[in-house]
């Protein structure tokens, strides 16, 4: 009798875990809405500057401020220097881990449409910028039994280098899943890396699919 509870809890557990594992993220599905203008003006273009800009992005239900303070303070809590220590990993996460992710997709996916167009933080002799403004970061959880997968959205805004103000295109890449396979996401970091591999993978399919960028 025993026996069979436990089993039943166990089974009952499993089920649970399951559930949050294949309940994907509670965003709604990815999407790419072109708010203003096009890219049209990369044709012919070999190459384009990216620069991103984090400013007054949402976290969760939070501003990033609250967030960071929060988290902050709750890790010194814990152990002293441990939440100005993971303060210090959420911002230089970006360039360790975000931003070289999202190159390193949207590149492969350019060549994989055969656009010869390069993007990257080093093309700063590049005649057009494309700003990568991310907006909101929800950095989901994963604690094994429990797991919520997050998500990233950006606006990338296409201009001139020598014409900041003027927008040619502009583009939002709404709810970029953030989680990593086999549900052993268990770091936020993580998960949000993926967040930006999806949204380069989704960039690039739809510069490719839009005909920008290539060389004719």
């Amino acid at each position: 009798m025993i026996r069979s509870i436990a089993f039943g809890a166990l089974i009952a557990v499993s089920a649970s875990a399951s559930a949050q594992f294949n309940s994907g993220y509670a965003g709604g599905a990815m999407r790419t809405i072109l708010k203003k203008g096009d890219f049209s003006a990369l044709k012919g273009e070999s190459s384009v500057l990216l620069v991103y800009d984090y400013s007054d992005m949402s976290v969760g239900k939070f501003s990033e401020e609250a967030y960071v303070n929060k988290k902050r303070d709750e890790g010194n809590k814990k152990e002293k220097g441990r939440g100005d220590e993971w303060a210090e990993k959420w911002v230089s996460a970006r360039t360790e881990k975000y931003e070289p992710k999202f190159e390193e997709l949207l590149n492969a996916r350019l060549v994989a449409g055969k656009v010869a167009l390069k993007a990257g933080k080093d093309k700063t002799d590049a005649r057009y910028v494309i700003k990568m403004h991310t907006t909101e970061t929800e950095p989901g959880h994963n604690v094994g039994v429990s797991r919520m997968p997050g998500y990233v959205t950006a606006v990338l805004t296409l201009y001139e280098a020598s014409a900041p103000d003027v927008v040619l295109g502009e583009v939002e890449i709404e709810r970029a899943p953030a989680q990593g396979a086999a549900g052993f996401d268990f770091d936020a970091g993580g998960r949000i890396a993926e967040g930006y591999a999806k949204m380069g993978k989704e960039f690039g399919t739809w510069l490719t699919k839009k005909d920008w960028g290539r060389k004719h």
